[in-house]
Parts: C-alpha cells; sequence; structure tokens
C-alpha cells in the first residue's frame, strides 16, 4: 500500500515539473531563440499611455498608446497587450492597430472585476519595449 502512494506522488510530481515547464515555454515564446538573443531594450523608446484609465476601469477598454523613439514617433511597430489578473496562470493577448503615426490602439476584455496587470509589448527590428499598468476592473 506505502509503495503504491510513493509511485502516485512521484508521478504527479513528474506530470506537475512537464506541466508547469511546458506552460512557461508557451507564455514565452513569442520569439525565436535567434530573435531573442538580437532584441535590446532601449532607453530611447518611450511607452506613454493615452487613454485615461478610470478606478475602478470598466469590463471593455479601449487603450491607446503613444511610442516614441527618441523624439521621433516609433511607426511599423507590432504592439500588444498582454492582461492578466492577480493570481491568474493566463495571459490574454490583444494585438495593438497604429491609428496614427506613433498610436496604436486595442480594445481590452476583463471578464471579471479585480486587480489586474497590463504589460504593453513593442517590438520593431532589434528593439523590445514593455510597460506594466496596474488598475482595477469593476463590476
Amino acid at each position: 500500500m506505502k509503495k503504491k502512494s510513493i509511485r502516485l506522488a512521484v508521478i504527479t510530481c513528474i506530470s506537475t515539473i512537464f506541466l508547469f515547464g511546458c506552460t512557461k515555454m508557451e507564455e514565452h515564446e513569442q520569439t525565436s531563440g535567434s530573435e531573442q538573443e538580437a532584441h535590446e531594450h532601449s532607453s530611447d523608446v518611450t511607452i506613454e499611455i493615452v487613454t485615461p484609465i478610470n478606478e475602478p476601469a470598466a469590463k471593455e477598454l479601449d487603450i491607446e498608446v503613444a511610442l516614441l523613439n527618441g523624439e521621433d514617433a516609433l511607426t511599423d511597430a507590432k504592439v500588444g497587450f498582454e492582461t492578466w489578473k492577480e493570481g491568474d496562470t493566463t495571459h490574454p493577448y490583444f494585438d495593438a492597430v497604429e491609428s496614427d503615426n506613433g498610436h496604436y490602439q486595442s480594445q481590452l476584455l476583463f471578464e471579471e472585476p479585480g486587480e489586474y496587470t497590463v504589460k504593453v509589448h513593442v517590438e520593431k527590428g532589434s528593439i523590445h519595449e514593455h510597460k506594466e499598468i496596474y488598475f482595477t476592473v469593476g463590476e
């Protein structure tokens, strides 16, 4: 009886390791290995949240960011918003569309009220920047 319990515990541990190991890889596999090595974080890139976010925010939020590379608008970038509620293991991702010179928009959807993190992802060539914002979604 004790051997069966030990085997079950070992199988559970190994399964958990594989499950979480695979999940981590999927969450961060946004770029290939060579692209990850080549990307840089530039102090010249500025991410400004244009949309005023009221507390508490609505469950549907139209968000806009303005991007600058030094003094110039950062255009033709790949921009997206990763969202998660405190304690969640899934992070939905919303692509943004460039609406104006260096301005990018998307509509974010939140399923339930709570404390949320939104991570803005910006990629263009070797540039890879992010910025996190925090707010509460209301009823």
